[in-house]
């Protein structure tokens, strides 16, 4: 038997595949991360959408944002909304008859049979929403603001509420570093996925 032959022989098929596992990881490692990416993303995303809708809320009681998620329960679980009462008269008219107000707590009620989070309890429901998903128990990040808008009356300049609320790419995809930037150039760990501009009245995401 000839050993040299078969030790070059056994070499060459280790080294085949080593050569093959090679190229299989070099085309499974970027769809792994694109798959991950995009499914986290979703997830983000969604929640992200769902606390600028109780910014607005949180607004519309206040006629500013919520500077964190304390304030956003406070508020939506205590205040009311104020709501004139209207009637048609006889010629159609809609006659003012004065002010009611309905509590904030039965718009959030109704709004948490919706939630992407699945909660319905008061309580649960700010704990949960309030968490960056996949990223083992991190907040998002909120902060309130206004930006100078011309607009008022002669073209004044007036002082409108901002308001943002971010995530960093590593808080919701921890194990992938700066190398996977080679997969795709718009992966960037530090950059911040948000809704919100603190620099101008925006109640969009940057996606």
């Amino acid at each position: 038997m000839n050993y040299t032959k078969l030790a070059i022989n056994s070499g060459l098929i280790v080294l085949a595949l080593v050569v093959a596992y090679m190229l299989y990881d070099s085309v499974r490692v970027p769809i792994e991360f694109k798959n991950t990416w995009e499914g986290r993303e979703t997830k983000v995303r969604e929640r992200l959408v769902e606390i600028a809708e109780l910014q607005k809320m949180y607004k519309t009681l206040r006629n500013t944002y919520a500077p964190s998620f304390d304030s956003l329960k406070y508020v939506l679980t205590t205040d009311s909304f104020e709501m004139e009462m209207q009637t048609q008269g006889a010629e159609g008219e809609i006659i003012k008859q004065g002010v009611t107000y309905r509590p904030a707590i039965d718009s959030l009620q109704t709004f948490l049979k919706k939630s992407v989070t699945g909660k319905t309890n008061v309580d649960e429901y700010f704990t949960e929403i309030a968490l960056i998903p996949f990223s083992n128990n991190k907040q998002f990040r909120i902060e309130k603001d206004s930006a100078e808008v011309s607009g008022g009356v002669g073209g004044a300049v007036i002082q409108i509420p901002t308001f943002e609320v971010s995530a960093y790419y590593r808080d919701y995809l921890p194990e992938y570093d700066s190398s996977y930037m080679m997969y795709n150039a718009d992966f960037n760990p530090i950059e911040v996925r948000k809704v919100g501009d603190l620099y101008k009245p925006s109640t969009s995401g940057n996606w």
